[in-house]
């Protein structure tokens, strides 16, 4: 099952931001599904808007919202929790990430990533 939301949407060739609609999964895993009230643009997205592009860009990130689904293996949220997300995903095996602070993750500290550390991206357009 999956939950369908609307996104703003860089296009891979020039032109205008796009609004899309884009598939969501079930959480699994470690995952959740957050209902973002509110996501910034930042410079370097809207930098991405004059510079050549390998696929489309997703915009906005670093977001608020509230926690609408858990995977099976979180036990750190709950339904209903008030969150604010991050672009860099915790590598999940540093010293931070052990102790349960992946906020400070010293592998990804500063990077900002359009995949989750599996490569995958979590979001679907038309079934791709």
């Amino acid at each position: 099952m999956s939950t369908e939301t609307r996104i703003a949407v860089l296009p891979q060739e020039p032109g205008p931001l796009r609004i899309e609609t884009i598939e969501l999964p079930t959480p699994v895993g470690h995952e959740v599904l957050v209902k973002e009230f509110a996501s910034g643009i930042c410079h370097s997205q809207l930098h991405q808007m004059h510079s050549p592009r390998r696929s489309n860009v997703v915009l906005g990130h670093e977001a608020a919202g509230v926690v609408e689904e858990l995977g099976a293996g979180v036990d750190s949220l709950a339904e209903g929790d008030h969150v604010v997300l991050t672009p860099c995903p915790p590598c999940g095996t540093c010293y931070f990430c052990v102790r349960g602070d992946p906020s400070v993750c010293v592998r990804t500290a500063g990077l900002v990533s359009n995949t989750f550390v599996d490569g995958t991206t979590g979001l679907a357009r038309r079934g791709e």
